[in-house]
């Protein structure tokens, strides 16, 4: 898909308000087709919950076609761009000061920009793909 693609998603109750949460996601993933010679992906980490001060966090660099994490150039005799794919696991960390006690939310994202630069998968569970699924993995930082 395009935007961002759920890839894993947890919770976890702190027990102060002054605590942090150290987030790592690992994500499977794959970008393939598109009619551009270039593939882009990304990756957000995102927390939430009820009263919870949400925050985003994108570790991308930027260019002409926006942000991303991930990019592949096509290049060759005989590559076409529509035939070709990459991927595998890519990780994410970020250590979250959501000011709350209470349960929170933290979601790992996979994104895609548009078509023309590849459609993205994620958590491609079939045999023929190593039954690839994506991990998150949150503690509670004592502040």
């Amino acid at each position: 898909g395009n935007g961002e693609i759920t890839a894993v998603s947890h919770s976890i109750t702190i027990s102060n308000n002054t605590n942090k949460i150290l987030a790592t996601a690992i994500m499977h993933f794959r970008v393939q087709g598109g009619s551009g010679v270039e593939k882009y992906a990304g990756t957000i980490l995102k927390s939430s919950g009820s009263g919870v001060t949400a925050q985003s966090f994108y570790p991308t660099v930027a260019d002409t076609n926006g942000p991303y994490g991930m990019r592949m150039q096509v290049d060759g005799t005989g590559v076409t761009s529509t035939s070709t794919r990459f991927g595998g696991h890519v990780s994410i960390s970020y250590l979250f000061s959501p000011a709350y006690e209470g349960s929170v939310t933290i979601t790992a994202y996979m994104e895609g920009y548009t078509s023309t630069y590849g459609i993205v998968y994620v958590n491609d569970n079939q045999p023929s793909r190593n039954n690839a699924i994506s991990t998150i993995t949150l503690m509670e930082v004592v502040a």
